[in-house]
């Protein structure tokens, strides 16, 4: 066998492993992507991955300042939160999608959130950027936004630059958005809140009151157990 003959062979051999190794870390990038995935099993069996409210709300559900909802829903949710809290920005991205969509978006809930200050002058920072948002009614677009930056409760990463940057990007009235955010004008309301949240005795964020109830922490991360005391309370109201 001459050489020629011989590299042809290593040549050919070469290009089946490349093929072999491409499909091969093509199936790890897809097991891959996949292990961390947080969709949750609906109620007809199917799953979805929904990050924040992307449609428009139905008829009847008022969107109003860190309110959505129908002001006649039976059952009320109020959410105490922070934008660095990891288990916040978990329930925000996986969990209040589900609740919108079965819940409110169908008129059975009005869901309320409240900021407070857990991690100090970036919380508060964050919390006050939110409710310039809320002024313009576009706090829920602003509340997924801030949540899906991930940010750390240890770490320096929230400035005045990044939440505005963050409202440009959504559209917001920015002569209005900076105006109210460096001015305080939210400040005091964001400490009321959280003077709020701290009175309630509550020990871990985030909280949340079914009708003036505080729920068990599992509801944070589990649909299914946040559908259960809600379906309960609707049970309890005859709806």
């Amino acid at each position: 066998m001459n050489m020629l003959s011989v590299n042809r062979r290593a040549i050919s051999n070469m290009t089946i492993a490349a093929i072999l190794l491409s499909a091969l870390l093509i199936v790890l990038s897809y097991v891959s992507s996949n292990e961390g995935s947080t969709s949750a099993e609906l109620p007809d069996g199917s799953t979805t991955a929904q990050s924040g409210n992307t449609t428009e709300p139905r008829p009847g559900i008022v969107v109003s300042g860190m309110s959505i909802g129908s002001p006649s829903a039976p059952v009320t949710i109020v959410e105490y939160t922070d934008f660095q809290c990891h288990y916040c920005q978990k329930f925000a991205l996986e969990i209040e999608p589900l609740i919108d969509q079965y819940y409110i978006q169908t008129g059975k809930v009005r869901f309320v959130v409240k900021p407070v200050v857990a991690f100090g002058d970036e919380s508060r920072l964050a919390a006050e950027a939110s409710e310039c948002a809320s002024e313009q009614n576009q706090f829920w677009p602003y509340y997924h936004a801030l949540m899906r930056l991930g940010l750390s409760s240890s770490t320096e990463d929230f400035t005045v630059e990044t939440a505005q940057e963050l409202a440009q990007q959504l559209g917001l009235n920015m002569t209005l958005f900076n105006e109210s955010l460096t001015s305080g004008k939210f400040k005091d309301k964001v400490l009321q809140d959280d003077a709020e949240a701290r009175g309630r005795g509550f020990k871990a964020i985030p909280a949340f009151y079914v009708n003036g109830v505080l729920a068990d922490e599992i509801v944070e991360g589990s649909f299914e157990e946040f559908s259960k005391i809600l379906d309960a309370e609707l049970e309890r109201l005859g709806e």
